[in-house]
């Protein structure tokens, strides 16, 4: 290699370089702008729960699992539905997809993992940290509602990841939060 052309390999990865940094800056940026306007949201958000809101708890905020109200029971109207959420980017047949799009994305609703908790205990108990777009609590919806009847119609199957042991893996991990979290209501 000639002199002439270390140089432009040299200016060519420094340009490239370059590209990496300010790509990166701005997803920096974007992402600050993300989290200041989720939590101004938070901060003027002065009513119960609806379908969406995203709360932490203790006992599962290490696994980096979330969870986020999805539906009413039809008898109690204090009771939720609520799902885990976390930024694992494997998504099954039960799981919802939540893009980086989303204030809340990128994540992965698990709804074969969710749990019935009184609307008490998710206020005193978690810290809201988000709310999730009406179209994707309509995608959990229709999951459970699939899981339920047996008729996955519209469901994307996705056993390749369901079959994956990383994926399996994983989802053995949310269960243990979510039984944790679980055992601490009791």
């Amino acid at each position: 290699m000639n002199c002439s052309e270390t140089q432009f390999n040299t200016t060519q990865e420094t340009g490239e370089r370059m590209r990496d940094m300010n790509d990166l800056r701005l997803r920096a940026q974007a992402a600050l702008e993300k989290f200041r306007n989720t939590r101004q949201k938070i901060e003027q958000c002065h009513r119960g729960l609806q379908a969406g809101d995203v709360f932490v708890f203790a006992e599962t905020a290490e696994a980096g699992i979330e969870w986020v109200t999805i539906l009413r029971h039809v008898d109690d109207p204090s009771l939720w539905f609520c799902l885990p959420m976390d930024m694992s980017p494997m998504i099954g047949t039960d799981d919802v997809e939540v893009t980086e799009a989303s204030d809340v994305g990128p994540a992965a609703i698990r709804c074969g993992r969710g749990l019935w908790m009184h609307e008490d205990f998710v206020t005193a108990s978690g810290d809201r940290s988000g709310f999730l777009e009406s179209r994707y609590v309509r995608k959990a919806a229709n999951i459970l509602r699939a899981m339920v009847t047996g008729d996955d119609t519209g469901i994307k199957v996705r056993r390749d990841v369901d079959d994956d042991p990383d994926y399996q893996e994983w989802m053995e991990d949310v269960t243990v939060a979510a039984n944790r979290l679980e055992e601490s209501r009791n």
